[in-house]
């Protein structure tokens, strides 16, 4: 991200700005991967519990929705370490939310990061 404000050059990749900017694109993509796979509906992979204001009402039925290995992220740059991110916040959030009577996500198929 750059310093849009005062000087034009990128941010330090510690920055706090940056770092909350990656965070919300983070949240809104674990919200798409949870729409396309059904589990917003579902509660499977605690998509509820993080996504109550965008999960809809309407159950989706598993012909309507994607599995999870079936899914690639392609990143490019800032891209390429949003993809990264992504798939360990993915696999991180099934593996410690999972309980006796919930499933884990299942993995993601992968992610093409390419550094620019």
């Amino acid at each position: 991200e750059m310093d849009y404000v005062s000087t034009g050059e990128t941010l330090p990749a510690d920055h706090p700005r940056r770092l909350q900017t990656l965070k919300h694109a983070l949240a809104m993509g674990d919200a798409l991967l949870c729409s396309l796979t059904g589990m917003d509906d579902s509660g499977d992979g605690n998509c509820d519990a993080q996504h109550d204001d965008n999960s809809t009402t309407s159950s989706s039925s598993s012909s309507s929705s994607w599995i999870p290995e079936r899914i690639f992220l392609f990143g490019f740059s800032a891209g390429a370490c949003f993809a990264m991110e992504l798939c360990r916040m993915w696999k991180n959030s099934g593996a410690s939310g999972a309980t006796v009577g919930s499933r884990r996500r299942m993995p993601l198929g992968g992610a093409v990061c390419i550094a620019g």
